[in-house]
């Protein structure tokens, strides 16, 4: 899988560390290319519309997530696989925890955040409760062996500020 990281020059350097351990990691091609321009959430949309014409050949093409335009434009218009990317450049190790049957539902979804790997894991989740062991009661099922307790969320609530009457 080939995969370029369009960035600017100033984030240029850490997006190469990044892309170094995300292809150690997978055993993809992971390229950055670099805009003409200091700051990533800046780059003109003429600038992009060219860099995207240019990268032919990518299987998945991440911009910054931060652009104050809709890069499912210009991706309709030079053909390209484009993707939004997170705010932030070190959330882009996520894309190698999805894995190649996670780029699919990447590009359908048109952004790499976090609620692409919660799907993932949740998906997982159900998937392993309905093959574990389990008894039916009342169309509920009821794990033999039931799983270790998984925290999703935790609400901090506190207790004595009582309203007055």
């Amino acid at each position: 899988m080939r995969v370029a990281l369009v960035t600017a020059r100033r984030a240029a350097e850490q997006l190469r560390e990044v892309a170094q351990g995300i292809a150690e990691k997978t055993g993809w091609t992971v390229d950055v290319v670099v805009a003409p321009v200091e700051i990533a959430a800046l780059i003109p949309r003429d600038v992009l519309r060219r860099l995207l014409e240019e990268l032919k050949g990518y299987d998945l093409v991440i911009v910054p997530g931060r652009l104050p335009y809709d890069p499912a434009e210009l991706a309709r218009e030079t053909g390209a696989p484009v993707v939004r990317g997170p705010d932030s450049l070190w959330d882009l190790w996520l894309l190698a925890e999805l894995g190649e049957e996670g780029v699919g539902r990447l590009l359908e979804r048109g952004r790499l955040d976090a609620s692409v790997l919660l799907e993932r894991w949740l998906g997982e989740l159900g998937r392993r409760h309905l093959e574990a062991e389990a008894v039916e009661i009342c169309d509920v099922r009821i794990p033999v062996r039931p799983p270790p307790l998984v925290v999703a969320a935790e609400i901090y609530v506190e207790r004595g500020h009582e309203e007055d009457a």
